[in-house]
């Protein structure tokens, strides 16, 4: 009998190695990884995070061995899973893969992270890599076949995928046979998580920290014997048929793509790995958002002053008001998913910062979004974006064509390091940032990636 996809993958992951990543995809997996990093430190102090880490102390149990990070103290590896996970998507400034709007990096590095401090054997930089790799390729696989209809449906994607683009990573670090990785995939294909529904609440991060916690421990069950379906992926009432309305289409998709990944073509045919297509956000804020705040900002800079405004007119991607149409946000979390904040932000401020996504900053937009209006524009794509700002001199206008942080028009060296050390420096200091960013970057040829983190 033919195999099935699920399995195939399978055996992919177990005879990926090191050398077979070309250059290209170290180079994005680790940029993917310092990014991850720096979010993490930058929301440890979340409130959210800190409410999680509360709640477990509240539960017996023993000391741990796990880092969290920007934090001194140690838990243990499902909890660290799920703490630091929550802290590097809290602010919602974490890592895009465009196609899918997944988080790639975040559930994946968060889990990966806890085993490696877990384990006995040190994990080296490259391994680990390859292992990230390996993970975030078919997370963003999986979510490529059943996009859109799963995310229509109400299923938060990052999430939902997440706990299985996670387990391989761990189940390929601890270095399980094919057989055991089949398991692995099932065994994380039944603890499916995340709604869209929370989306400007704590509950949102959680649940990517759920798909932490629960690849991290799908490829321990699997480890420990724990079998599974071998076609959970595409079975009849396996994972597609019960998380994709578009199940037809989902099922002729799946093992395209898988033939794909293991040839070398690329999901898209183009040789290009889903990891290198991973993009990098300016701002802390959902992505469709950010040619909003790009135009305003400028206009901001060009002259206009807030007080001066009559009436702002945005034309968007359809996404855009589906995805971050409240005019009304009550707080910071929620603001994150409101146009209307960040265009004002962008007039107001200039900028888009983790400080102008307050609950302070929320009340000072109010007047400029009020005198918002986003429209739909079906020949706009997602990172584009016309502004219209009237005033009482007269009218102007702004068209954004790409995004900053788009794939067509990515962060700059410098702006990425700048991110990095907004988030980190508060946290450890400039000397302990710099020699943090210096580690990572040279994870490749670490020994032990413990202390890749240990040196900020």
């Amino acid at each position: 009998m033919a195999a099935s996809s699920t399995e195939k993958l399978a055996a992919w992951i177990a005879q990926l190695k090191p050398q077979d990543l070309r250059p290209q995809v170290r180079a994005a997996a680790v940029k993917s990884f310092i990014n991850y990093v720096g979010c993490a430190i930058g929301g440890h102090g979340h409130e959210a995070t800190q409410k999680v880490l509360n709640a477990y102390h509240a539960i017996p149990q023993a000391a741990g061995t796990c880092t969290v990070l920007g934090n001194k103290i140690k838990v243990d590896p499902l909890q660290a899973a799920l703490v630091n996970a929550v802290a590097s998507h809290i602010h919602d400034y974490d890592d895009t893969h465009l196609s899918t709007v997944i988080h790639p990096t975040t559930a994946v590095a968060s889990a990966l992270l806890a085993y490696s401090d877990a384990t006995d054997t040190p994990i080296s930089g490259s391994d680990f890599i390859t292992a990230l790799v390996a993970g975030i390729e078919v997370q963003c696989l999986l979510g490529i076949a059943v996009y859109p209809s799963h995310y229509r449906r109400g299923w938060h994607i990052t999430a939902s995928v997440g706990s299985i683009g996670t387990a391989i990573a761990v189940a390929k670090a601890m270095g399980l046979t094919q057989e055991q990785l089949v398991n692995t995939i099932g065994i994380a294909s039944t603890q499916v998580s995340g709604m869209r529904i929370h989306f400007g609440s704590h509950a949102k991060p959680l649940g990517v920290g759920f798909a932490a916690q629960s690849g991290l421990q799908s490829a321990y069950l699997a480890k420990g014997g724990m079998t599974a379906a071998p076609n959970s992926l595409e079975g009849p009432r396996g994972w597609i048929e019960c998380v994709c309305p578009d199940t037809e289409s989902a099922w002729d998709k799946l093992p395209k793509y898988t033939e794909s990944l293991i040839d070398g073509r690329g999901i898209d045919g183009d040789g290009v790995t889903e990891t290198e297509k991973n993009t990098f956000k300016p701002y802390p804020c959902g992505i469709v958002i950010h040619p909003a705040i790009d135009g305003c900002s400028q206009l901001k800079a060009d002259g206009i002053g807030a007080d001066e405004i009559e009436s702002i007119e945005l034309s968007v991607h359809a996404l855009v008001l589906e995805l971050t149409g409240r005019k009304f946000p009550k707080d910071g979390l929620q603001a994150k998913f409101s146009v209307y904040h960040g265009a004002a932000c962008g007039l107001l401020f200039g900028k888009a910062t983790p400080t102008e996504y307050t609950d302070d900053a929320v009340s000072q937009t109010a007047d400029l979004r009020d005198k918002t209006i986003a429209t739909v524009d079906g020949k706009i794509r997602p990172d584009e974006c016309h502004i219209v700002v009237k005033t009482k001199s007269g009218t102007h206008e702004k068209h954004v064509d790409h995004a900053m942080g788009s794939l067509n028009n990515p962060m700059s060296n410098e702006q990425f390091q700048q991110k990095f050390d907004d988030q980190v420096t508060p946290v450890i200091g400039q000397d302990g940032c710099t020699k943090l960013f210096s580690s990572i970057g040279n994870i490749m040829g670490a020994a032990d990636v413990r202390k890749v983190i240990q040196v900020g």
